[in-house]
């Protein structure tokens, strides 16, 4: 899961400055979801058998609206709600790749 979350933050981290430069018009909002989820379980660790989470109930998850009020937000900071839903899916109570402070550190 580090690596899907590291992905979209790193997307954004390109696509937040392409868009200012372009004269993109701020707030924008996006959306994330799953398409074809269902019975799938979140592989977590080296032991993601063992991982406690569970499978997703839909083939569809529609997670709502991610707001960037600036091209200038950190995505990593924006994207926590949504990944923390998506991990709830799975049956964990938030993303491991934050740490206590709100931080993503990528650890799962």
């Amino acid at each position: 899961m580090r690596h899907y979350e590291e992905n979209i933050i790193s997307a954004l981290r390109s696509y937040f400055p392409a868009l200012d430069e372009l004269g993109a018009a701020s707030p924008a909002y996006l959306f994330l979801s799953l398409l074809g989820v269902k019975d799938y379980t979140l592989a977590v660790g080296r032991n993601w058998r063992r991982n406690g989470g569970s499978r997703a109930e839909r083939d569809n998850i529609l997670l709502p609206e991610t707001a960037v009020e600036q091209w200038t937000d950190d995505p990593a900071i924006i994207m926590q709600p949504a990944f923390d839903m998506v991990w709830n899916v799975f049956g964990f109570p938030r993303s491991r790749n934050y740490d206590n402070a709100g931080q993503w550190v990528g650890q799962q």
